[in-house]
């Protein structure tokens, strides 16, 4: 079940309609029952996961808080770790793994048959960085052990974040989902509108976007380098507003319960630098890697080029977190590289002047960067990256365009970025009144009228799914 499908909708008009008249002792089992039925709608047969995932980790934390025996307690955090790691390492990467010893041993690959054809289970990387995080904090004494299993089992399948995030920390989401909360008009209305932006850039910029995308990083190679060169400049864009889009609408579904999820992206195209651009791009992953991974490992030593090498090797998990294949470990080891270069540079003063113009050269430096990175991560395989990238840069530069029917779906693109751009306050409900000119509320509804517009008139017919649930 998709976001910007019918039944979706269908499905949170139902639970929203009744939530507000369920009594409060039982709105955790309403909101559990549609988030099972919300994962179980699209892949019943992985529904187990869900359970494994949630009833070994709240073993593992229960148990963790009723001893102080250390030897105990790293046993159980131990437990946890490594499950949520076998499941991951089974059912997302065993191919990988089988590919790899298949080169390696120079054999044919292990796996046949059924096996080698699995369907991955959706939203796995998520929900179990999420468990597994609960764990971890609980050892380090940094939250408290649920008692109630159905609250933690909640907080592990919520919907509207258990698919592709935001990552919840237990100590933000469980207090929310126990709270009470009354019908709330304002909050509700932002929480539609969130759901109406996120479907503006879906539907309008992604969906018309997406035809030339398909043409390039589809698998063969018949492209002009100006459809070549025009895709990789919009590569990250593109990325950012199809996973963007699908926070807004998480966190807007979220908002109407009451809950306000992580904001996961923080302007990040003003990023400065590499460095800069994951400080602002997917905030909660990337903090979720600092704080379980990268910062444990750097405190085992002090020495500089043990941080520049562990740099690189975080990166290149987090390529491997996005997927069981070579471009995605690539593409992390490449944004690894380019941070330790930023690094070098900077510890040897080779910098740019601080002011705007060099700010802004700054800016698109780093834009070039993500984007290069970016035809890595949308391609099928290295190789075909590789391709691209020749295309590229073979300067031939073939003005006429293959298929002109993309002509106009790109300018319908465009004026959406621009009109989102222009209006993109409107996300920021809490202060929308006091930023000008939203304090005008028939501004802001011209603008509610055009996205609208958009949505009906200029929606691409044929949706993909939303990239990051692949992960």
């Amino acid at each position: 079940m998709s976001f910007h499908n019918v039944e979706y909708f269908l499905l949170l008009i139902f639970s929203a309609s009744i939530y507000f008249i369920t009594p409060f002792r039982l709105r955790w089992l309403l909101l559990l029952i549609v988030s099972y039925f919300f994962y179980g709608y699209s892949q019943l047969d992985f529904i187990w996961l869900l359970l494994v995932s949630t009833f070994i980790d709240y073993s593992c934390g229960l148990s963790i808080s009723k001893t102080k025996n250390k030897r105990q307690r790293r046993l159980f955090l131990i437990v946890s770790i490594i499950t949520n790691l076998s499941i991951l390492a089974y059912f997302k990467y065993r191919l990988l793994i089988d590919e790899t010893l298949g080169y390696l041993l120079e054999t044919s690959s292990f796996l046949s048959g059924p096996a080698a054809n699995f369907i991955l289970p959706i939203g796995i990387s998520f929900f179990t960085l999420q468990s597994m995080g609960y764990t971890i904090d609980v050892y380090r004494g940094k939250k408290t052990a649920e008692r109630h299993l159905g609250y933690f089992a909640l907080y592990v399948a919520y919907f509207p974040q258990l698919i592709a995030g935001p990552i919840e920390r237990a100590n933000k989401l469980l207090p929310q989902l126990k709270r009470y909360y009354n019908f709330d008009w304002e909050r509700i209305r932002s929480g539609l509108i969130l759901i109406l932006v996120g479907l503006f850039k879906k539907l309008v910029i992604v969906g018309n976007l997406s035809p030339l995308m398909d043409t390039v990083y589809g698998n063969g190679d018949q492209y002009t380098w100006l459809e070549a060169t025009a895709t990789a400049g919009l590569s990250m864009f593109y990325v950012y507003m199809d996973f963007s889009s699908y926070t807004d609408i998480a966190r807007g579904s979220a908002r109407i319960y009451g809950v306000n999820l992580t904001e996961n992206f923080n302007r990040p195209f003003s990023a400065l630098s590499v460095r800069d651009f994951w400080q602002r791009w997917h905030i909660s992953l990337t903090r979720w890697i600092f704080d379980y991974l990268h910062q444990p490992l750097a405190s085992l030593s002090e020495n500089s080029y043990w941080r520049f090498y562990l740099t690189i090797i975080t990166f290149t998990i987090v390529g491997l977190w996005h997927g069981a294949a070579f471009n995605f470990i690539l593409w992390g080891f490449v944004n690894g590289v380019f941070i330790v270069v930023e690094k070098l540079f900077y510890k040897q003063n080779l910098i740019l002047p601080k002011n705007r113009l060099w700010d802004n050269l700054r800016k698109l430096r780093t834009f070039c960067l993500v984007n290069l990175g970016a035809v890595i991560f949308l391609s099928p395989s290295v190789e075909h990256a590789g391709t691209v990238f020749l295309k590229i840069f073979s300067f031939q530069m073939d003005i006429s365009i293959s298929n002109y029917a993309m002509v106009f779906p790109l300018l319908i693109a465009g004026i959406a970025s621009a009109s989102w751009f222009f209006s993109r306050k409107l996300v920021d409900f809490q202060k929308e009144k006091e930023n000008w000119p939203f304090r005008n509320p028939i501004f802001r509804w011209a603008c509610y009228l055009i996205i609208i517009i958009f949505i009906t008139n200029f929606s691409a017919p044929d949706q993909n799914a939303f990239i990051y649930f692949q992960f």
